[in-house]
């Protein structure tokens, strides 16, 4: 009986650390994906001639003609995630400017981001793009906010450096105004240019 149990408590315990190894293994591939380089300010624009785009579930589309700002990685000591900064490395929101919408296209439309944007890398080709936050203003006619958005498994290219919005994951907006339109998501297309040094491994 003795024997027996001792037989028992042994296979318990090689499975304990087989299962232990096995989850061992998987964190370390997920941690393995990670930003470079590190700890460097790089400067983020949109690809030259495209222009950011989002679509609210109404069909009313708000376009942008500039994004600039700057990311770097690593952020909470994480080198898969890299957040925009301003330029000297602080977490900042970037610019989002010449924009036009849909809803009423003679209105001045004002973009204004907020807070730090974050982008992890989750394989060396898709980005999980996460705290998103921002206020467009339709003048004299709708506010739609976006607070916190998440779109994941956006596009990313390690021999162009651009990172491509994943166009079909939608995301919650609100909306306050009296022409506003009721739309309550939206999506967002378009593709930012990052330098040549930039690349996911």
């Amino acid at each position: 009986m003795r024997t027996g149990r001792r037989r028992t408590a042994a296979v318990a315990m090689i499975a304990a650390f087989s299962l232990s190894g096995a989850a061992a293994a998987q964190a370390a591939t997920a941690q393995a994906v990670q930003w470079n380089p590190q700890n460097t300010v790089e400067p983020i624009t949109l690809v030259s001639g495209t222009q950011l785009v989002m679509t609210a579930n109404t069909g009313v589309e708000v376009r942008c003609d500039v994004v600039n700002g700057n990311v770097q990685a690593p952020v909470a000591g994480n080198p898969a995630v890299a957040g925009t900064v301003d330029s000297s490395g602080a977490p900042a929101a970037p610019t989002i400017t010449d924009c036009t919408n849909t809803l009423a296209p003679s209105a001045t439309t004002t973009v204004t981001p907020s807070g730090q944007w974050l982008a992890t890398a989750t394989s060396t080709g898709s980005v999980d793009i996460s705290q998103a936050s921002a206020t467009v203003t339709i003048s004299g006619t709708c506010t739609i906010t976006v607070d916190n958005a998440a779109v994941p498994a956006n596009g990313w290219d390690n021999g162009t450096h651009q990172l491509t919005a994943n166009s079909t994951s939608s995301f919650p907006i609100s909306e306050s105004g009296l022409l506003c339109d009721g739309a309550t998501s939206a999506t967002l297309s378009g593709t930012l240019q990052l330098p040549a040094e930039v690349t996911i491994s």
